[in-house]
């Protein structure tokens, strides 16, 4: 399910993140990873892929093993996370199974557009870890471990903005799952300290993203539509995802109910796990509730509390089942591993297999075919010249000249489209006029 990972090439996405930091000042991105109340776009993935392209220039491969290795740490950090929140291996076990490869995040695995996402969720998740090891061995975390949950916080909000949650996070577990308060003031602050500090970082960074100039809420995509039914929307849709067969408009009139019914059966149960995850649920998509849905992979650090609340419940109902008969342990946890085997991961890999995965590779597959056409009619090098490309192919507008700055390592190519100029100007202008057909640039107009 993730092996195609490694023939996968750049995407759109991968070509502008790219850019983006290729053509800033490389203090710029250093700066904004430590000072990091800026409007600076995601600094921490964008050292991954300045890194990969200052060391290994426009090859795919590195980024291509990085991302499989993120993938897999992740798979550790989910069983890590799932194990101690829960203090149940078996829970651990049975949410990697659950979601670590799920069609909808597979994209996590072949297309390096999603580090973002896969970078926020293990900084959220591994700091998280750490923390509620330190709690449940009945000690708050000590300077060292604070700061090292907050460098690891900061982070996670630098990969992606989905990680403002995060101190919501630590609040719900000292609210809901930590011994009660003694009703001291002193041990009242040691307790709420590092959600404090963490709440007051998380503030810091959203109003260097949502204030000045190249503020994230500018970009139209990114502009929020602040309302319950709209909330409801976006969720709908990103249960659709992971329910595969669902559409957003059979799941949103009970959305709510399973909300609510979520938090109602950890009540009656008594299980603070339960009880965390299922408010868990409800907060941690709020980053990215109120604005238009994208696919699966965005969803992943809110997956992490499903994956909890069902792994939990699973491991509650089967060792109730068994009668928490120590000799039917092994026999009913291989039974319910069998059952998910079956019933989830079969389906999953053919999905991935026969509908996701060769939606992903035809783009990149795509883009690779341009590359190899472009160096076919381009010279060695295209410093200082002016190039014009009639019927652009490429969804972004700028794609283009990603693909050729890029390639060629040049910041001092001018490349111009049909889609980026108002008119078509004469051909005389440029060096180049590059045309496009069945799938390849070819050379219109030389010099």
């Amino acid at each position: 399910m993730t092996r195609t990972g490694f023939r996968s090439w750049f995407s759109e996405d991968d070509l502008m993140n790219t850019y983006y930091c290729w053509s800033r000042p490389a203090f710029d991105l250093l700066r904004a990873n430590v000072l990091f109340v800026n409007n600076y776009y995601r600094p921490a993935a964008e050292v991954v892929y300045c890194g990969s392209y200052a060391l290994f220039g426009f090859n795919p491969v590195p980024l291509s093993i990085f991302r499989f290795a993120l993938g897999v740490a992740n798979l550790f950090v989910l069983y890590t996370f799932v194990s101690r929140i829960s203090r149940s291996r078996e829970a651990g076990v049975i949410a990697v199974m659950l979601g670590g490869f799920h069609p909808a995040s597979n994209d996590l695995f072949v297309d390096s557009g999603m580090l973002y996402d896969a970078l926020a969720f293990f900084f959220y998740f591994t700091g998280f870890s750490i923390y509620v090891k330190c709690r449940q061995a009945g000690r708050i975390p000590d300077a060292k471990q604070s700061i090292g949950i907050l460098v690891l916080n900061l982070f996670a909000l630098n990969s992606k903005e989905i990680a403002v949650s995060f101190p919501v996070a630590l609040f719900l577990y000292e609210a809901i799952i930590d011994s009660p308060y003694s009703g001291e003031r002193r041990a009242l602050w040691q307790k709420f300290r590092l959600t404090l500090v963490s709440g007051v970082v998380t503030l810091a960074f959203l109003i260097g993203k949502i204030t000045g100039p190249e503020a994230l809420t500018s970009i139209p995509p990114y502009h929020p539509t602040l309302s319950f039914s709209f909330y409801l929307d976006t969720y709908s849709h990103y249960v659709s995802d992971f329910l595969i067969y669902a559409s957003p408009q059979a799941i949103r009139p009970w959305l709510v109910w399973a909300l609510a019914g979520c938090i109602v059966l950890a009540v009656l149960l008594r299980h603070r796990v339960l009880l965390w995850a299922s408010i868990f649920n409800i907060f941690a998509i709020l980053p990215i509730a109120f604005i238009a849905a994208r696919n699966g992979f965005a969803f992943v650090v809110p997956l992490a509390g499903w994956l909890t609340y069902f792994a939990v419940l699973i491991t509650w109902l089967r060792a109730k089942v068994t009668f928490r008969s120590l000799s039917l342990q092994a026999p009913s946890q291989l039974a319910v591993a069998a059952a998910i085997w079956l019933t989830i991961l079969r389906p999953y890999s053919f999905f991935t297999r026969e509908f996701q995965r060769p939606i992903v590779h035809r783009e990149q597959d795509a883009n690779r075919e341009l590359w190899n056409s472009l160096r076919a009619i381009l010279p060695a090098s295209v410093a200082h010249k002016k190039i014009f490309v009639r019927h652009d192919p490429m969804t972004l507008a700028y794609a283009s000249r990603f693909l050729i700055q890029l390639g060629y390592n040049v910041k001092d190519v001018v490349v111009e489209t049909d889609r980026t100029l108002p008119h078509t100007p004469p051909a005389i202008l440029y060096d180049f006029v590059i045309d496009y057909a069945d799938g390849k640039f070819f050379l219109a107009q030389g010099e």
